[in-house]
Order: C-alpha cells, then structure tokens, then sequence
C-alpha cells in the first residue's frame, strides 16, 4: 500500500469562486514581480477539471488574465491530468 501510519493528508475542496478568487490572486502577484509589466507570451496548462467542467461556460480564466493584464497577450496552453502551478 502506498500509504503508511503518520503520512499526513491534505483534502481539497475547490469551488468555482474559489479557483477564480485564487487565479486572480496569482495573476496579480505575478504582474507586480514584473514591475505591472504582462508577459510578452503565455504558455498556460490547466487541470482537466477546470474550464468548462468547473465554470460551465468557456473562457472564463482567459478572461482573467486579458482582465488583469490589461491587454491580449499571444497565449497557447492545453487541458491535462494535473497542472503545473
């Protein structure tokens, strides 16, 4: 078994409100280690619990990032099995 006495647990409980609250919250705090500056480029890889499936409706977190970076940024990215944070 992969488990064994001690191991510690961490649950998750991720609600629609709560993705978005903590997307914006990153997306924020990476614009001010970049002086206010949005990426000239965008690789984004996204769990594929989120999107459609999360929010349901598309677009929703790009939304976010056009929002808090004030512009269109060229972006590509993928849904996948996890995510890279």
């Amino acid at each position: 078994t992969p488990y064994s006495p001690g191991m510690k647990l961490q649950l998750q409980c991720f609600s629609p409100e709560h993705a978005l609250k903590d997307l914006r919250s990153r997306v924020e705090t990476d614009m001010a280690l970049h002086n206010g500056r949005p990426p000239k480029a965008a690789v984004i890889i996204s769990c594929g619990a989120r999107g459609v499936a999360l929010y349901g409706s598309e677009g929703v977190e790009s939304a976010i990032f056009r929002e808090v970076w004030g512009c269109d940024v060229p972006t590509v990215g993928f849904f996948a099995g996890g995510e890279f944070g």
